[in-house]
């Protein structure tokens, strides 16, 4: 069994098979519109919430179809050692970077669901391993299983912690 995350680069009709949690980020444009590849039927879309307790990030795509919410703003992590240009989006939801190139040295923080995402796909690992269930179940208890705490705006699903143990 495997936990799959899906990007909108991503081939999914070959990856939406039972013994799959197949997950894909929502996208970052603010919007309650449905992005594909999240949006697909048996694809758990992942939006991003500010912090653990925060509401939904200004970027967060939201709306009925999204499944779960993970902290997804100012997230540190790994990066290349590189000399770029960030990029903001959607304009104006967040601080804008300095202006001009920057050097990335090993580490940078980003924000996107594309940061919320990989929370939930090791939550759902944590979760098969703890508990000794496949994916397909352990994604049911994680996200759809009644009980669940719901993100208080209502429009990013179930709200999953990043870090520690499995609740």
């Amino acid at each position: 069994m495997q936990v799959v995350e899906l990007d909108a680069d991503g081939v999914v009709a070959d990856r939406l098979e039972r013994q799959n949690a197949d997950m894909a980020a929502a996208g970052n444009d603010g919007i309650t519109q449905e992005t594909y590849p999240a949006a697909f039927k048996g694809v758990i879309a992942v939006g991003a919430s500010q912090d653990p307790e925060g509401g939904r990030a200004c970027f967060s795509n939201h709306g009925s179809w999204v499944d779960a919410c993970a902290p997804g703003r100012s997230v540190h992590s790994t990066f290349f050692n590189v000399v770029a240009t960030p990029e903001q989006i959607p304009p104006g939801c967040l601080p804008g970077p300095p202006p001009g190139q920057q050097q990335f040295e090993w580490f940078a923080t980003w924000s996107g669901t594309s940061f919320a995402a990989p929370c939930v796909a090791g939550a759902i690992a944590a979760r098969m391993t703890e508990q000794n269930v496949d994916a397909v179940q352990a994604a049911f208890q994680l996200v759809h299983a009644n009980g669940r705490p719901q993100h208080p705006d209502g429009d990013l699903g179930t709200i999953v912690a990043c870090g520690g143990g499995v609740d």
